[in-house]
């Protein structure tokens, strides 16, 4: 089974080889199939993901940067505001805090005031990664983006 995050362009009928598996017009993928609007989003969601790994980091996700951006705009905020700002549940902060605590690219600490409160801080790990603000490297996107679509790229 192919990696669901590496794209490859679907097969059209002249593209696919000779051969006994293919040789039969079906084994070209479907109209029906290519003109529905969730197999249309899985591929650019595919696309994008290629384009995230080459122009802004090949070991963090989208909500990874989105809280290493947000904690470096604003550190020492809370957990729960920081999830607001980047569009998270607090659940999914909460697991994506962790992970980031447990590369090395954050600190957690208790609030003084309130110990229930996790308030979040840059470590210097985080700066050796192509995480902001250092390398604006998540607008890069679009420049690709431009190039892959007809239309312009999004704002």
């Amino acid at each position: 089974m192919a990696d669901e995050t590496t794209p490859t362009a679907p097969a059209s009928a002249e593209s696919v080889p000779a051969g006994p598996a293919s040789t039969a017009p079906d084994s070209a993928i479907p109209h029906a199939l290519t003109a529905a609007p969730g197999y249309q989003v899985r591929r650019l969601y595919q696309a994008y993901l290629a384009v995230w790994v080459r122009a802004v980091d090949p070991t963090l996700t989208g909500p990874q940067f989105a809280v290493l951006t947000a904690v470096d705009a604003a550190p020492g905020r809370d957990q729960r505001s920081m999830a607001s700002a980047v569009a998270l549940d607090t659940s999914t902060m909460a697991d994506v805090a962790r992970r980031l605590e447990s590369r090395g690219l954050i600190v957690r600490r208790a609030d003084a005031a309130d110990g229930r409160r996790k308030l979040l801080h840059l470590t210097e790990g985080a700066s050796g990664l192509s995480a902001p603000p250092t390398s604006g490297r998540a607008g890069s996107t679009n420049g690709c983006w431009s190039r892959t679509t007809p239309r312009s790229a999004p704002t």
